[in-house]
C-alpha cells in the first residue's frame, strides 16, 4: 500500500496533512518535482496519520502554491511510490501577503 493525502492545509509558515497508510510505518512528506522533505509523520493505528510541519525550507515559498506527494516506510531503506500530489498554499509567515 502507498499513502495517501486525504488533506493538505497551508497556514503561516506550515503544512498540514491527514492521510492514510500502512499502520506503523513512516510516512515522508517532500515537495513534488524537486524531493525536498518537508516532514515525517508514523502512521497510527487505524491506518491514519497527522503531519504538520514548520520546516524552514518552507520559508522560501511563502506567498507560494506548491505540489507536495507522500511516501512510506518502515526501514527507511525501501520506500512505496509516490502518492499521488496535491497542491498547497503557503501563507507568509506573519499571514499578510508580501506586496
Amino acid at each position: 500500500m502507498s499513502a495517501t493525502i486525504d488533506l493538505v492545509r497551508g497556514s503561516p509558515g506550515a503544512i498540514t496533512v491527514n492521510g492514510r497508510g500502512t499502520k506503523g510505518y513512516r510516512v515522508y512528506l517532500h515537495v513534488s518535482g524537486t524531493g525536498e522533505k518537508l516532514g515525517t509523520a508514523v502512521v497510527d493505528n487505524k491506518g491514519e496519520y497527522v503531519l504538520a510541519t514548520f520546516e524552514k525550507i518552507l520559508q522560501i515559498f511563502k506567498d507560494q502554491k506548491i505540489d507536495v506527494c507522500v511516501r512510506e516506510t518502515n526501514d527507511n531503506l525501501t520506500f512505496s511510490d509516490w502518492s499521488l500530489s496535491r497542491d498547497v498554499y503557503i501563507f507568509p509567515p506573519t499571514g499578510i501577503h508580501d506586496a
